[in-house]
């Protein structure tokens, strides 16, 4: 009897070898399996949402056109990768007439007064992400003088948003930065067919012989709108969150409409381990912040207070760190006294962390020193005025 009790139970290797082909399996299939993260818990039920590779084109003024970005671009130096990426995003309102017009007016704003650029020269390293650019807007885009000369654009047309889209989001990449990957990801169950367009770009960590070229993640999203689309917004937060703690990359940031209109929002936000940029303002320059609700033309809008609705989210301890942003485009009109958009857009920056050279390592292996040194220079900058300074330009 004794013996057959034991040839009853199973044998502990074989248990073993059972947990381990288990363990595996769910890692190859679980969509997020290298993007696993600890204490953030899924939504109860998530949605599937649809991943495709997403390729940019550049202008070519020999072909007179836009064509693919080149499948082998020209090799840069590593002295070369930039260690610093200035960022803008904006909604440029689809819904109000003469989309394509007020998208060029915005052009030029960022051309002339962000970037100052107003021969049309290379701005310095840098991703506007745009949301809400219309069909019709987009052509218009790809038309402006200095996008063909100095940026990349993803998507290469509105044939890549979600079949039904009227509008999309639009990540423009200066020419001075090397693309390494472009993803498109339509959040499952979203009846507004909003996406994240996630561009990895190369960055110089380091400096002197030891510099390395590592990539940076930036991420273009727009979020469901209105108190309906709430649990959508819990669930979209939450699979941005797992493509920001990608810990195959350097540093993760992510810009754009957020709709963040209900007290649930900003919970969702610390609960995905995510940090919110504006928190990052000193005090006594944040001010309130808005950047929705005092350009709107639709009456229903008045229904609703002002509102932070667009963000920057980031990684928190990470290599780069990322300033606190500042607002753009207040009181901007068309020719024909129009407004631009209903939004705001936001300027910000994305850098290395001020550290000395024997610290690297140290910071690239554990977060904590990297928050640590982080909240140390945001101390230092809210005793000085460098944060005025850099409020004019991105």
């Amino acid at each position: 009897m004794r013996i057959r009790r034991r040839l009853s139970r199973p044998h502990p290797v074989l248990l073993w070898t059972k947990r381990l082909i288990r363990r595996v399996g769910a890692a190859c299939l679980h969509p997020f399996a290298s993007l696993r993260t600890r204490n953030m818990s899924p939504p109860q039920n998530p949605l599937q949402d649809t991943v495709v590779p997403l390729p940019y084109i550049r202008y070519s003024y020999t072909q007179r056109c836009w064509t693919n970005g080149p499948s082998k671009p020209k090799q840069l130096r590593i002295e070369e990768l930039p260690n610093h990426i200035g960022l803008v995003t904006w909604n440029v309102d689809m819904s109000w007439s003469d989309a394509p017009g007020r998208l060029w007016c915005a052009l030029n704003f960022l051309q002339g007064e962000i970037f100052k650029c107003p021969e049309g020269t290379m701005p310095r390293p840098c991703a506007v992400l745009l949301q809400e650019v219309a069909h019709a807007a987009f052509a218009a885009l790809l038309a402006h003088p200095w996008v063909c000369a100095q940026f990349y654009v993803l998507p290469p047309s509105p044939g890549f948003w979600p079949p039904g889209a009227t509008y999309g989001a639009v990540t423009l990449v200066s020419r001075n930065i090397r693309v390494a990957r472009g993803l498109s990801v339509a959040y499952g169950g979203s009846r507004m067919q909003r996406t994240a367009l996630i561009t990895d770009v190369l960055v110089g960590v380091g400096a002197g012989p030891t510099k390395q070229a590592r990539a940076l993640r930036i991420v273009n999203t727009h979020l469901e709108s209105l108190e309906a689309g709430t649990e959508q917004r819990a669930q979209q937060l939450w699979t941005l969150a797992r493509w920001l703690h990608d810990h195959q990359v350097v540093g993760a940031v992510a810009g754009g409409d957020m709709n963040a209109i209900a007290p649930a929002d900003e919970t969702h936000v610390r609960r995905n381990r995510l940090r919110d940029a504006w928190d990052d303002v000193p005090a006594r320059s944040r001010g309130y912040g808005a950047t929705w609700g005092f350009q709107s033309r639709r009456k229903t809008d008045v229904q609703h207070a002002p509102g932070r609705l667009d963000k920057f989210l980031y990684r928190p301890g990470s290599a780069f760190e990322i300033s606190g942003p500042w607002i753009i485009g207040q009181g901007l009109k068309t020719a024909d006294g129009e407004w631009v958009s209903d939004h705001y857009g936001l300027g910000d920056r994305v850098r290395e962390h001020e550290v000395q050279e024997g610290q690297r390592a140290l910071v690239a292996e554990q977060p904590h020193v990297a928050h640590e040194a982080y909240a140390r220079g945001q101390q230092r900058r809210a005793g000085g005025g460098r944060y005025g300074e850099k409020r004019g330009r991105v």
